[in-house]
């Protein structure tokens, strides 16, 4: 019996299909928040030239913070990734596909937590990598940078005796970080599939909403929050590590329950799109 819920050779030929169609999409758009490095060079350098008359390449800071203005780029662009399924005759060309929701969403996910943030890493890195080998003036690459961070970390946590609270909170701090940039992006597609226009506008302004309610909501917690938290002795060590362990937690598990909705979301807009 055929399996009309999940088929691997069904949805590996329209995951094929789909990257394309994506790559064709936002060629352009790609181009630019991979290039975005080379960009600040050539800028950077221009700039030296003119108003400096010397070669200054850009620093290791500049570079790394330009990586970072442009990852949140692409997380507002995610608004666009899948938005043409509010299209008429694009989004009904989308229903016709000979594949089922779940084939569909699936593709998604691996298109957007998967296949463009590696490649959007790796682009950066490269690009990163191949002007500190061209140009000497360069500091260093950002992955040696990020290595040498990581390492320094790592370092101190084996030997300080001190960082117990920070120890046993970084594999919950780790997944929680992910967690939110899974949500991030899957936030800002789920918005894209659901906006006709105005996407982006639309998308925060929802957030700005939920903010200002949470924060008229908030005050009835604080209160019983703060109490509770001063029944913990802070300053002993193992207190504060399961205070610490306990948000951690609390935020984690508050974290998923938001990726799930978010996800089950995005599959029912998929499942229920009419045009």
């Amino acid at each position: 019996m055929k399996n009309e819920v999940f088929s691997f050779k069904r949805f590996w030929t329209f995951f094929k299909y789909d990257l394309v169609q994506l790559c064709r999409r936002h060629a352009k758009a790609a181009l630019l928040f991979a290039g975005s490095g080379l960009i600040l060079y050539v800028a950077w350098i221009a700039g030296s030239l003119v108003f400096d008359h010397c070669w200054s390449a850009p620093s290791l800071g500049a570079r790394v913070v330009v990586a970072i203005l442009s990852a949140a780029a692409l997380e507002f662009y995610y608004a666009y990734l899948y938005g043409f399924v509010t299209d008429r005759r694009k989004g009904s060309s989308y229903l016709m596909i000979p594949a089922s929701t779940t084939e569909k969403f699936v593709s998604l996910l691996v298109n957007a937590l998967v296949v463009i943030p590696v490649a959007f890493v790796a682009v950066q890195l490269g690009v990163d990598a191949l002007l500190c080998l061209l140009d000497p003036t360069m500091e260093g690459t950002m992955a040696e940078g990020g290595y040498s961070v990581v390492s320094t970390l790592l370092e101190q946590l084996a030997d300080e005796e001190d960082l117990l609270i920070v120890k046993s909170s970084v594999p919950l701090f780790v997944l929680l970080s992910i967690l939110s940039f899974v949500f991030n992006y899957l936030y800002f597609l789920l918005c894209g599939m659901c906006f006709r226009k105005s996407k982006i506008v639309g998308a925060i302004a929802i957030v700005m909403g939920v903010t200002f309610v949470i924060s008229l909501c908030s005050g009835l917690f604080i209160g019983p929050l703060t109490d509770w938290a001063q029944n913990f002795d802070f300053e002993d060590a193992y207190s504060a590590q399961v205070f610490a362990r306990g948000l951690l937690r609390g935020m984690t598990i508050g974290e998923s329950l938001m990726v799930l909705g978010i996800g089950w979301g995005i599959f029912h807009r998929i499942k229920t799109l009419k045009h």
